[in-house]
């Protein structure tokens, strides 16, 4: 599929209310994603290193990484204040090319979140958008389904649930 095709496809898909909402909650997963393992390699540690230290298992930091998870905002600030990182958050416009929506270019790569995406998911853009973890999670959360898989606080510790 063509570049364009693809954006003129995401835009169309968007159009549906349910599904922008589950593409923005995968949206911010990604960032979160991208930004966790970014800091965890600047640090040279290894996911089990930083499990350890960050007391959950090293599939929980895998799940983070690839944008399986949805942990709480105060879990990532915790997990990133590691790593001696912290967040900035803004608002941006959803698609490219319209005022009320775009996709952000991230000016230190040149890529957008969805891009980050589908290389932490090993994948090109077009098919994080059509395989089942990603339009397929978009779609059944549009329908209100829900991620029982998030980190679970127990005493000190996070196990995954």
């Amino acid at each position: 599929m063509p570049v364009e095709s693809f954006w003129e496809d995401l835009e169309k898909r968007l159009q549906n209310p349910g599904f922008r909402r589950a593409y923005g909650a995968e949206d911010v997963k990604s960032s979160i994603a991208f930004l966790l393992r970014e800091a965890r390699t600047e640090k040279g540690l290894s996911q089990k290193e930083f499990a350890e230290r960050a007391q959950v298992s090293q599939a929980y930091i895998a799940k983070l990484e690839r944008g399986d998870a949805n942990p709480t905002i105060g879990h990532m600030g915790e997990l990133l204040a590691l790593l001696w990182r912290g967040v900035d958050l803004e608002s941006r416009p959803l698609l490219r090319g319209q005022e009320t929506g775009g996709i952000r270019m991230r000016p230190e790569t040149g890529t957008s979140a969805l891009e980050d995406a589908a290389r932490t998911r090993r994948m090109d853009p077009q098919s994080a958008t059509t395989s089942a973890g990603f339009v397929g999670g978009l779609e059944e959360s549009s329908r209100g389904t829900s991620d029982t898989s998030a980190p679970t606080r127990k005493g000190e510790e996070y196990a995954v649930a």
